[in-house]
């Protein structure tokens, strides 16, 4: 291990099996030396280089492998927040070098650029899974966007519908596709079933889909297992649902009107030679179906944000369940555990 001085009047540290570093003064040559020396003490040479990558070359390498294993949705938010905002600022940045002011300054410059709140929310959320993994390989002491006031996208309130509403939506007529000219239809058996699964037991529209939608061997006497996918590559969790009388009847007349299927069939099967309920044909049937029936009702994209439908989707359907379920007396860590989530986030519901 050596300090010389260059040709060019700046200062180098050697060292076997380290990465070669120059310097403007002495000082500070002989201060990378003195660490080099202490990490060769404590055992952590091959640590000492993993901060100098840059976070782009983490986020290609080592990082690489985790984002796989991310569910589509999460993989989708994290490489536009990645491609758009982070690496276009802090890519070429030594993971070093990213410190809570140089993140802290990197959401204020997000704040100017007057990206929306819930888009910074995304990003320092995508941020910190990768710093927090880069933390997992010791590449850096700690996450630093632990340590930052993130700031928190307004939430809307949510407006649950009524059940007098929502069965106005399970028999409303409406033009298919929403078109003008389009043909009336109203909702099929299966439509309705959707539905009432939705604004009935909580469900989130990714628990209908295959593999994870619930099957026949799933229904009990008085209750419905949900599995909720985690990841695309780490299974799921499941809760069990306690059925409203009504629901339960609707899905054995469900039953009954598909001609008995299978313990081990689908409650909601997949179309056009689908196994299951893909996500392909949630898409169409809100499309073509739940969309222009809620507009039939008198609830178009606007009035629906504004009640809190985040985007128009039936997701928010469960806040009805939710609704109804406190109506009746119901306690919120009950309701919680019912939907799948915190006591917490059950707050936000408005009973009806």
């Amino acid at each position: 291990m050596s300090v010389d001085r260059l040709p060019s009047g700046r200062w180098r540290v050697r060292s076997p099996g380290v990465r070669s570093g120059t310097f403007p003064t002495k000082r500070e040559a002989d201060a990378r030396d003195r660490q080099i020396k202490d990490a060769k003490m404590r055992g952590d040479l091959d640590l000492l280089d993993a901060g100098r990558v840059t976070l782009a070359e983490f986020w290609a390498g080592d990082y690489a492998s985790h984002y796989r294993s991310l569910s589509p949705k999460t993989r989708a938010v994290y490489g536009s927040a990645w491609h758009r905002h982070i690496e276009p600022r802090l890519g070429a940045v030594p993971l070093v070098r990213l410190r809570v002011g140089v993140v802290s300054r990197f959401q204020d410059d997000l704040r100017r650029a007057s990206v929306g709140a819930a888009a910074i929310e995304k990003t320092m959320s995508a941020l910190s899974n990768v710093l927090g993994r880069a933390e997992a390989f010791e590449a850096i002491p700690r996450n630093p966007v632990s340590k930052v006031k993130v700031q928190k996208a307004r939430r809307r309130r949510v407006r649950p519908l009524a059940p007098a509403t929502v069965e106005a939506l399970r028999n409303a007529r409406f033009p298919l596709g929403g078109r003008p000219d389009g043909r009336m239809v109203r909702f099929d058996v299966r439509g309705r079933m959707i539905i009432s699964l939705f604004a009935y037991a909580g469900l989130r529209p990714q628990e209908l889909h295959a593999p994870f939608g619930p099957r026949w061997v799933d229904l009990g006497e008085r209750t419905l297992l949900i599995k909720s996918p985690k990841t695309e590559n780490h299974g799921y969790d499941s809760r069990t649902v306690d059925l409203l009388g009504p629901l339960r009847e609707d899905l054995l007349e469900w039953r009954m009107a598909q001609g008995r299927p299978g313990d081990h069939e689908f409650i909601i099967p997949g179309q056009r030679g689908e196994d299951g309920w893909s996500q392909a044909s949630y898409h169409r049937w809100r499309a073509n179906y739940f969309l222009p029936a809620m507009g039939a009702i008198g609830y178009d994209r606007e009035t629906m944000e504004a009640m809190g439908f985040r985007g128009g989707t039936p997701y928010s359907l469960r806040h009805s369940f939710a609704s109804l379920l406190l109506a009746g007396g119901r306690q919120p860590g009950y309701v919680a555990v019912q939907l799948g989530h915190s006591t917490a986030a059950c707050g936000s519901t408005t009973s009806t």
